[in-house]
């Protein structure tokens, strides 16, 4: 019987690791080592044998009380193994993960089943799109009115340019004065920076970008590989280009670029503009990841750590 030990971070062994994720059945990109050391100070993990099966811990502390947490630009994580997890695995792993904090906030992927009555569980959506059909094919499964805002957008002349340069992205955010997320905006954007900087390392990501008809930079859009996914992990687009449908045109060009592939794309972004609804209107099917969400902490002090 293999035993599942708690390892922290200075004992992880990064090869070994990133080689078990790589020949997961349900292996993410957010889950390798280089990932997780881009956004977390600190994580820990449970490993089952000799890597054989693992669960990745982003940990911090708060008041001197460790707790798991979900950092920016992570939204699932997951117990990862190459054979399919059973109820009685996954509930093993739970169950020592409940021993070892009293707070606990992790997204765990679709293929982690989680047992009822050893965590509270609710459900997150995202979208999914199956780009293995012909371009053709796949658009006939937009909604009519996403249609017709396609065509507008390219109508007034966007050009929606692959591989754009990450300084023209950082610049345009700073231009535009786009507001994002508190921890995308520190430091003058230095996490958005690591990741597009380690995504193109590691051959991992790719940017797209929307120029009108001046030549403007518009709207952006980061899509991240991980197996045989592609996700829309960021976007960004000016108030005209929304109006003007911009950011429908370049979904649809990467769309078109990758039909009649194994890829699979993942709309996990939202904010105002890109909602379920938009996702939605592509003919992307709705799915859900589980969110585990625990503090043991007395009442009175509960909200202190949330």
């Amino acid at each position: 019987m293999r035993v599942i030990e708690y390892v922290r971070h200075p004992n992880i062994a990064s090869q070994q690791w990133d080689q078990c994720i790589r020949s997961s059945f349900n292996g993410s990109l957010e889950a390798y080592s280089w990932y997780l050391n881009l956004f977390c100070d600190q994580w820990d993990a449970l490993i089952e044998g000799d890597y054989k099966t693992v669960m990745p811990l982003p940990v911090k502390k708060r008041l001197g009380q460790p707790l798991v947490y979900m950092p920016p630009f992570i939204r699932q994580l997951g117990i990862y193994s190459p054979e399919q997890l059973s109820v009685d695995r996954t509930t093993e792993f739970l169950t020592l993960l409940k021993k070892k904090f009293r707070i606990v906030h992790i997204g765990l992927n679709k293929y982690t089943p989680i047992p009822e009555g050893i965590f509270p569980v609710s459900r997150e959506g995202f979208y999914e799109l199956d780009l293995i059909q012909p371009y053709l094919r796949t658009v006939r499964k937009y909604s009519p009115e996403c249609r017709n805002r396609i065509h507008l957008a390219s109508a007034r002349q966007y050009n929606i340019i692959r591989g754009i340069a990450p300084s023209d992205v950082i610049a345009f955010l700073k231009r535009e004065k786009i507001r994002t997320e508190k921890a995308v905006m520190e430091n003058d954007y230095k996490m958005l920076r690591m990741l597009i900087a380690s995504l193109i390392r590691y051959k991992a990501g790719e940017l797209y970008g929307a120029y009108n008809k001046v030549n403007m930079l518009s709207c952006v859009g980061l899509f991240v590989w991980s197996n045989s996914s592609a996700i829309l992990i960021f976007a960004a687009a000016t108030r005209n280009a929304i109006e003007d449908n911009a950011h429908l045109l370049l979904y649809d060009r990467f769309i078109e670029k990758y039909s009649e592939t194994n890829v699979t794309l993942h709309f996990e972004y939202t904010d105002i503009h890109h909602t379920p609804d938009v996702y939605g209107s592509f003919g992307a099917s709705e799915s859900h990841f589980q969110q585990i969400c625990m503090n043991r902490f007395p009442f009175g002090i509960r909200k202190i750590f949330q």
